[in-house]
């Protein structure tokens, strides 16, 4: 994927994102008789979007069940943080929250009806002592999480774009 390519991706993402949040890309809420002209009907939104194409929130959910599975097993990892000032509990209710979390975040982000109710990247990252190697381990695991399920190499470029614009957020700055 070209630099431009991903530009427009992004900016595009963006657009839908604020869309579907009920506002205008200039921040401007959006004026309910308008709306159908803005953003279109919620089942124009979702056709064809990334969200559609990775199978919806069943599609999405099951990714994620893969990917944490994976990345639990993976000590080099260090998925409960263990060590750092967040360490985490990986009990089976904050496991649960964490897909919950998960599945919300990718769904709005790829263009589908869920809204993230978490914490913003930075916070909830925040003192976990994340490292590139580790961002990239993490994201190797989603590869294969997304090949598990057939996903076309198209939308796993599409995802990843989507999930490297979360690294300067998620990585330790040491």
């Amino acid at each position: 994927m070209t630099r431009t390519s991903t530009l427009r991706l992004l900016a595009a993402l963006a657009i839908s994102l604020l869309a579907t949040s009920g506002c205008q890309p200039d921040g401007e809420p959006v004026d309910e008789t308008t709306t159908d002209t803005v953003a279109g009907s919620e089942d124009t939104l979702l056709a064809g979007s990334l969200y559609e194409r990775l199978g919806g929130e069943a599609g999405i959910a099951a990714v994620v069940d893969t990917l944490v599975s994976l990345a639990a097993a993976d000590t080099a990892l260090n998925f409960t943080r263990q060590g750092t000032a967040n360490e985490w509990q990986a009990t089976p209710e904050n496991i649960a929250l964490f897909k919950t979390r998960m599945v919300q975040f990718i769904g709005q982000a790829t263009g589908g009806p869920q809204l993230y109710e978490g914490r913003d990247m930075a916070t909830a990252h925040a003192g976990m002592e994340i490292t590139d190697a580790e961002f990239d381990r993490l994201g190797g695991h989603l590869g294969s999480a997304l090949t598990a399920y057939d996903v076309p190499e198209e939308e796993k470029q599409e995802l990843f774009t989507i999930v490297e614009s979360t690294r300067s957020a998620i990585v330790s700055k040491r």
